[in-house]
């Protein structure tokens, strides 16, 4: 709604979604006796519930070249997730010997809030802009799960249950200068300033014969994470007759600490890194341009994979995370060949890529010989190169295809426990999309994807491909949209793996989601116009190239 110098701005989401999954695992090992432990499971679960967010904001056109904003977010969502999972095991010889089963009953409460403030000052000269934003963002989740096992040789059941709590707080400060210089020349200019802190208290505990709950010393423990990033950078580019450039450079200062409570085991870290980028670009007519890029740039671990614990369902195979994982690091440099058509246009490029530090998770037997723990580590470094094609064709007016092909060889070399990884696998990915518009209110949409089969640090995974449907229809003169869609129309978007040690042989194959069926209603209060974002420079694709410098 807008009035004067003032836009009001609002929205409210409800979503109810309930989604059945499966897995299946075979797993031998050998003990620290010598001997051979084999077992198969089979997992079933389901997880759904009812979230939903508000949105309340403003616009306040100050004067003509200043515009101040600020909104307010919430999300809640409540889950009630039921997993069962089904172990045999085997003899050395593969008899069967005993059956036993696993019930976890988990309640799941999450609320995000998140407070944004910003800033847009806009000059005479086009182009000519200094924007600044705040936000504040604060999540939880909590987790309280039962666990129920029974078994052939159990008289009573195993009682057991955990209490998982996740704080997460967030703090950034973000301020981005634009200044045009001549006609065909420009200078950027921005700094960040990123606060976040992690909290994660986690507990599982045992019901006694006399009814008392013992809590698992190894699995009890709270993690404090704190990560302060400081960062700026500077970019100048220009356009000489068909050539054009642009050079960039952002340095940040990490200040890092984990703790883990319980143990008082401390990592604090502090370093500076400098990432510099140079881009060229020569058109040799309106419908050919070469590139050619180079950028250096890093990528963070995310939240979970920082999380020292965060389930016990599957009380054989434990997924955890890691608090002292440290960021990985890319050079990449691509050269690509832009050819525009009449009716559409087809990116062609071969890139390499050296990465240090990267992040990859390690499968490890623990002491009984049957249990496996899973988490990342930083391994040492990979060599990777390829060729990548992308396009985008319309067939008629109302029908429009795009698609991406990237075919590479990856060279992986790390050391966990003394002992050398190594992977080097050839492999090829691709996604299309086609959209239909059977008329100005009524449009259909196609996408298929396929990852293929590649080799990777102590095994492999197997192809895995999907494909989505979609169907969007205006309502009530464009203030309505119906959108039906099928995620994953043959119920084949399936993890399948095999790990290789010198102990274990693990077979598994993992679903989240089975197919899915969502419908959802959008309905505009307003004038059907949207409003007008800063907007960002998006990167040319993903792939191999450099992005710009932009955060």
């Amino acid at each position: 709604m807008r009035k004067k110098k003032f836009n009001l701005f609002s929205n409210f989401g409800v979503n109810y979604r309930n989604g059945p999954g499966s897995g299946t695992r075979r797993q031998e090992s050998i003990n620290s006796a010598g001997d051979l432990e084999i077992y198969e499971s089979d997992r079933s679960h389901e997880r759904g519930g009812v979230s939903g967010n508000f949105q309340l904001g403003t616009d306040w056109f100050v004067n003509k070249q200043n515009t101040i904003s600020a909104s307010l977010l919430f999300k809640r969502g409540l889950e009630d997730n039921v997993a069962t999972i089904n172990y045999r095991d085997f003899s050395s010889d593969n008899e069967l010997l005993e059956s036993s089963s696993r019930l976890n009953e988990e309640e799941e409460i999450e609320n995000n809030f998140e407070i944004s403030l910003g800033h847009v000052k806009t000059f005479d000269k086009k182009d000519h802009k200094w924007s600044t934003d705040f936000k504040f963002i604060s999540s939880t989740e909590i987790e309280l799960a039962d666990y129920t096992q029974t078994g052939d040789n159990l008289e009573n059941p195993i009682l057991q249950r955990s209490d998982n709590d996740e704080n997460e707080a967030n703090i950034f400060f973000q301020s981005d200068y634009t200044l045009p210089i001549g006609e065909n020349s420009k200078f950027e200019a921005g700094t960040r300033i990123t606060l976040r802190t992690i909290e994660n208290d986690y507990m599982v505990e045992e019901q006694q014969d006399n009814g008392d709950w013992l809590v698992f010393s190894e699995l009890d423990d709270e993690l404090r994470y704190t990560e302060n990033i400081y960062a700026a950078y500077l970019i100048f580019g220009s356009q000489i007759k068909n050539f054009s450039y642009q050079f960039g450079m952002r340095m940040e200062h990490s200040d890092i600490e984990t703790e883990l409570v319980q143990s008082g085991a401390t990592n604090p870290r502090q370093y500076t890194d400098w990432f510099p980028s140079a881009h060229f670009s020569y058109e040799f007519s309106t419908k050919d341009q070469v590139q050619l890029s180079y950028s250096r740039r890093l990528s963070r671990p995310r939240f979970r994979s920082l999380l020292p614990f965060f389930s016990y369902t599957d009380n054989r195979s434990n997924y955890t995370g890691n608090p002292d994982l440290n960021p990985e690091y890319t050079n990449s440099i691509e050269l690509g060949y832009l050819k525009y058509f009449e009716k559409g246009s087809i990116l062609s490029s071969v890139y390499y890529r050296y990465r240090t530090g990267v992040i990859s998770r390690v499968t490890d037997l623990l002491e009984d010989g049957i249990t496996t723990a899973r988490f990342p580590i930083n391994l040492a470094f990979q060599n990777a190169y390829g060729i990548e094609f992308s396009g985008n064709y319309e067939i008629t007016k109302w029908w429009d295809v795009n698609g991406n092909f990237n075919f590479y060889r990856a060279i992986t070399e790390g050391n966990f426990k003394d002992q050398e990884i190594f992977a080097d696998t050839y492999t090829w990915s691709t996604r299309w999309n086609t959209q239909i518009k059977f008329s100005k209110t009524l449009d259909f949409q196609v996408t298929f994807d396929y990852r293929a089969p590649r080799i990777v640090p102590q095994g492999e995974t197997k192809a895995m491909y999907s494909i989505n449907l979609g169907a969007s229809k205006q309502l009530f003169n464009g203030k309505g949209t119906l959108t039906l869609s099928v995620r994953d129309l043959l119920n084949s978007r399936r993890w399948q793996s095999i790990t290789r040690t010198d102990n274990l042989i693990l077979e598994s194959e993992f679903q989240w989601r089975a197919r899915q069926l969502l419908l959802s209603f959008n309905y505009r209060l307003g004038k059907n116009k949207g409003r007008k974002g800063k907007g960002r420079r998006g990167g040319k694709r993903g792939g191999g190239g450099g992005g710009d410098m932009e955060f």
